[in-house]
């Protein structure tokens, strides 16, 4: 008699968790126009994913023409990470008739931008103050680089009103956001749409060279996200020279942190009206 509970117990667990492990979350639908500008005001919070190793808050939608994604952080240091090294994330299907392998990467940002002749001509990663710091990041990202889609691929403009979008902000609630737009144009082929697709979303934060993520700066001289601030210089994560920056020390857990790179999967749905 005890076997036999106890084994109908254990089946209870095991279909449970296989439950669990089936479920796949269904991005949210977008009624209303969705204006890609770096603010994320008409989405709905608090936002459903989140991932620990990169620091991302974020949420999935779509209407019937595109899909729609929209990427938060608010710890300090992974946003620095991502701004200065980098990262990207991969679209992909396996269904039958619809498989597809696309991707979009936010390139590095070098401490001084020649990509953009209007950017501030300064080490910008070393600002301290955090809005500021993602305003001219924005302005350094003007391109974005595409790969394995339809017809959008190779440099991008980051913001193309006849294809892929992507807008850089920052508010009073959260550090960087990043929201960005694709067709479904430009992942499947003309009338094959059901909005039931299942589609995997694969994100990849890059690593910081260890030159920039720590050590101990070099009087006179910037050293990264080192041990200690500037004398009159900056503060922050290693600024000019000793004494003790804004942001204080970093342990040794988090300076290497920041040179691994950073990753997840998330799998759902699209949305039907």
């Amino acid at each position: 008699m005890f076997k036999s509970i106890l084994s109908a117990a254990l089946l209870i667990i095991s279909l449970t968790s296989a439950s669990a492990q089936d479920y796949v979350p269904e991005a949210k639908w977008h009624a209303k126009q969705t204006v890609i500008d770096g603010s994320n005001s008409e989405w709905a919070k608090p936002f459903n994913f989140f991932d620990g190793s990169t620091g991302f808050m974020f949420a999935i939608a779509n209407d019937s023409s595109n899909l729609y994604l929209s990427f938060t952080c608010n710890d300090e240091m992974k946003m620095r990470k991502m701004m200065r090294a980098g990262w990207k994330f991969e679209l992909s299907s396996k269904e039958k008739h619809k498989k597809f392998s696309a991707r979009l990467a936010i390139p590095e940002r070098q401490a001084q931008s020649s990509e953009n002749k209007t950017a501030p001509k300064t080490d910008w990663h070393y600002q301290n103050d955090l809005g500021s710091l993602v305003r001219t990041y924005k302005l350094m990202c003007t391109n974005i680089v595409a790969d394995g889609f339809k017809t959008k691929n190779g440099m991008l403009p980051v913001f193309d009103t006849s294809g892929i979008q992507m807008g850089i902000g920052t508010d009073s609630i959260q550090g960087i956001i990043y929201e960005i737009a694709i067709p479904f144009k430009e992942l499947f082929d003309k009338d094959a749409l059901k909005l039931n697709e299942e589609l995997t979303l694969s994100v990849t934060v890059n690593a910081m060279e260890a030159s920039s993520a720590g050590g101990r700066p070099q009087e006179g001289g910037h050293g990264g996200y080192g041990e200690h601030g500037g004398h009159g210089g900056h503060g922050g994560y290693g600024g000019m020279g000793g004494g003790q920056g804004k942001y204080g020390s970093m342990t040794p857990e988090a300076r290497a942190d920041m040179t691994k790179s950073a990753s997840f999967k998330q799998k759902f749905k699209l949305g039907n009206s």
